[in-house]
């Protein structure tokens, strides 16, 4: 294409390129793709057809008036240009805009096709019920924005010559279904056409949103707890030499809330049974805290943690992962007395457990909890409990 005549800036990367007034047609283009740069500039040039090719990822702005333009393009055309902005095309041959392109003035903010002879005839309908549904929105200053003049508001009517010079928008009405009558179900038929590709956008876009914003609250919630814990480690590192008896709780118990009626039975033992008395989330959070800070305060308070794995420990964040990172940094702190982990029923061989749980139960031994119907029965019962309570301190807490 060197030797065109017209107006050729030289192009640099990611900023602006300017080919107009050229005479340039489609076949100059055929073998050009993915152009890197943020605004072109195609202008007055001799295109017949939208050059959906050349443009790439970073393209932004793009002006193809002047042109001989038949078409607006399909929707799908557009799919990979996630950056576009703007497109002019104003003063090409654009009559009519199919249905699969009203999509495209779903995607695009900035659709400029002032000085085309567009039709208002009645195959003009789908963008005449497009334009009708979203009037009052369209209408919003505030809403919409323009590049190049005033884009949908500027559209006027060429044909039929009864509504040249009249604006689109405004034609868009009642009037237009009795100027142009059709069957009330192929009405339907356009309708879900035209809204149902923007609604799935819609719906398509919330599931994304919603995903990012599960997975920044789950990473807040690990940060969270992880400062947490080194907060509590840092008080730990503070107190080098502390007595059993300084602790308000002989143990917390950190449990997933589907064990709760086996954990209940062993609050009971331990604390009426054996005097012991024993933290939980469920009896001793405080209100107002947050999640972190009670846990911070519980564990911080009580001189041992009793970890009940399960399988849906293991899958919960709070009781599985950075907790676990925390309490096995602090269980090498307390030389191996501070973790009394219980394996559950279904979670006894160690061999399946992997991450954190796998490194805490590779250093400490692990109590393997009676099965469901043995746990009724008294002597195996007691000597699981005389199990756990071994591991506590030998005297209990005695700080009110």
């Amino acid at each position: 294409m060197i030797g065109k005549d017209g107006v050729f800036s030289a192009p640099t990367v990611n900023g602006s390129l300017t080919m107009t007034n050229a005479n340039w047609t489609d076949s100059d283009f055929a073998n050009i793709t993915n152009l890197p740069f943020f605004n072109i500039d195609l202008s007055n040039n001799l295109l017949t057809e939208f050059p959906s090719k050349i443009f790439g990822e970073f393209t932004t702005v793009v002006d193809l008036s002047g042109n001989m333009i038949t078409y607006l393009p399909y929707s799908n055309n557009l799919v990979n240009l996630t950056r576009l902005q703007s497109i002019n095309f104003t003063n090409n041959q654009i009559s009519i805009i199919h249905p699969k392109s009203v999509q495209t003035l779903h995607m695009v903010p900035v659709v400029s096709l002032e000085g085309n002879p567009l039709s208002c005839e009645c195959e003009q309908l789908p963008l005449m019920t497009w334009l009708e549904s979203v009037r009052d929105r369209l209408r919003d200053d505030d809403v919409i924005e323009m590049s190049y003049g005033s884009g949908i508001h500027a559209m006027t009517c060429v044909e039929p010559e009864m509504l040249r010079g009249r604006k689109m928008l405004d034609e868009a009405n009642e009037n237009f279904d009795q100027y142009c009558p059709i069957p009330v179900k192929n009405r339907t038929k356009l309708i879900i056409v035209i809204t149902i590709p923007a609604l799935i956008i819609v719906i398509l876009a919330s599931i994304l949103l919603n995903i990012y914003l599960d997975k920044k609250r789950k990473k807040r919630e690990s940060e969270n707890i992880i400062l947490g814990f080194k907060q509590l480690l840092s008080k730990e590192s503070e107190i080098d030499a502390v007595t059993a008896n300084s602790y308000k709780y002989d143990a917390f118990i950190s449990y997933a809330n589907k064990e709760e009626d086996f954990v209940y039975s062993l609050i009971k033992e331990l604390e009426e049974k054996r005097t012991r008395k024993i933290s939980f989330h469920q009896r001793d959070f405080i209100a107002g805290l947050s999640i972190v800070d009670n846990i911070v305060e519980c564990i911080g308070n009580s001189s041992r943690v009793i970890l009940i794995i399960s399988d849906d420990f293991i899958r919960s964040s709070w009781c599985q992962y950075e907790v676990q990172v925390a309490l096995a940094n602090m269980h090498n702190r307390r030389r191996g007395k501070l973790l009394v982990p219980v394996l559950v029923q279904g979670n006894k061989n160690e061999d399946k457990m992997r991450g954190n749980t796998k490194t805490i139960l590779s250093e400490i031994s692990a109590i393997t909890a009676p099965d469901q119907h043995a746990i009724d029965d008294v002597t195996t019962w007691k000597t699981f409990c005389d199990q756990v309570d071994h591991c506590l301190p030998t005297t209990p807490s005695n700080v009110i």
